[in-house]
């Protein structure tokens, strides 16, 4: 293999531009993901909202 190095300097910079495009677009989207999964999100405002209708709560002042 006489271009060995070459090869492999070319597909790490593939590799490598392939992971950037990847990351830039998509950072913020998965960051949001993950907090919102690991402060269970979904979950306190479920939570939240029977526990306002069971006080008998206007759906407007729910939805705020």
């Amino acid at each position: 293999l006489k271009n060995a190095q070459q090869l492999a300097i070319y597909e790490s910079i593939k590799i490598h531009t392939a992971y950037i495009n990847n990351i830039t677009p998509n950072l913020g989207n998965r960051l949001h993901m993950f907090i919102n999964r690991i402060t269970q999100k979904k979950e306190r405002i479920a939570r939240l909202t029977n526990e306002m209708k069971t006080k008998n709560y206007s759906d407007k002042a729910i939805k705020i």
